[in-house]
């Protein structure tokens, strides 16, 4: 699949409505990765309002292109905001957001999973731990507003959700701190996501939270800075995580798609062999 990031248009004025095609499309996490490979955080994040500044209503209610293009700029520069963005789109955007055009490649994937989990949520397939901020306000503006681009969001939503709320694996809080040799980091990747196999779900919609919350850790490592690595180890861990990631995006749909729960949780099982077996034989490289 090619870098979305190749696809940016050279002329500056056509900069905000090709990032809300990407804010309300299929590849917003990809983007955030391959982005912050760009630009990698600081030692101090900051927040879609700080970014955003004084402009955040308009790009809010009416859309980028009724901000600076410096603004546009600062969130290219601070990727792991669109992600914040995505959801306040959701949350708050005006109509300017619901007349987005999708690429045509796009809009009847967006439609079919947007529908799917509408009636996932509706039948409480997806029972999440502890509630998210907005989560009754989110459904039921999701469920007035039958757009492609609502649906987009909705799935990102549902998928990778915006603030972690795992207790374990890498979407665990405070488990990709960078304050370890190189060698030691991996080996403490690979601990982490091992912790995949201390619950084994035996039902549909726990097995699609579990594989959410494994998701999600692949997007939160892309995001890392992996400061204890080398670039070269960088890239490596990149580019495998990438590949982990889109394992688990398949594994999503086939449960979602009714695939036996056993056979699926299986297929994650050995993603997560294989991720732990290959990081360890990195790590070991670095001792």
């Amino acid at each position: 699949m090619n870098l979305i990031v190749l696809d940016m248009p050279d002329d500056p004025t056509l900069l905000a409505g090709w990032l809300e095609r990407q804010v309300v499309g299929m590849r917003l996490a990809e983007l955030v990765a391959e982005l912050s490979a760009v630009y990698p955080r600081g030692e101090q994040m900051l927040t879609l309002d700080e970014v955003l500044g004084l402009d955040r209503e308009a790009a809010i209610s009416r859309g980028l292109g009724a901000v600076p293009l410096g603004t546009v700029g600062r969130l290219l520069r601070h990727p792991h905001v669109l992600i914040d963005l995505q959801e306040q789109v959701l949350l708050e955007g005006g109509r300017h957001w619901q007349t987005v055009p999708l690429a045509g490649e796009h809009r009847a994937s967006i439609e079919e999973q947007g529908k799917a989990l509408l009636q996932a949520v509706q039948a409480s397939a997806v029972p999440r731990k502890e509630p998210r901020r907005g989560h009754l306000k989110t459904w039921l503006r999701i469920l007035s507003v039958s757009t492609a681009a609502a649906a987009a969001v909705l799935v990102a939503l549902v998928l990778w959700p915006k603030t972690p709320t795992s207790d374990w694996g890498w979407a665990r809080p405070g488990a990709l701190a960078a304050d370890l040799p190189a060698a030691q980091y991996m080996n403490r990747l690979a601990d982490e996501a091992n912790q995949w196999f201390d619950a084994r779900p035996s039902t549909s919609a726990a097995l699609l939270s579990r594989l959410g919350e494994m998701r999600r850790g692949c997007d939160l490592l892309l995001a890392a800075p992996r400061k204890p690595l080398a670039e070269a180890d960088r890239a490596w861990l990149q580019q495998k995580c990438r590949d982990w990631a889109s394992k688990f995006d398949v594994q999503i749909a086939q449960l979602q798609a009714g695939a036996a729960v056993d056979s699926v949780r299986q297929q994650a099982d050995d993603t997560v062999r294989s991720m732990c077996d290959a990081i360890k034989q990195r790590a070991a490289q670095l001792s």
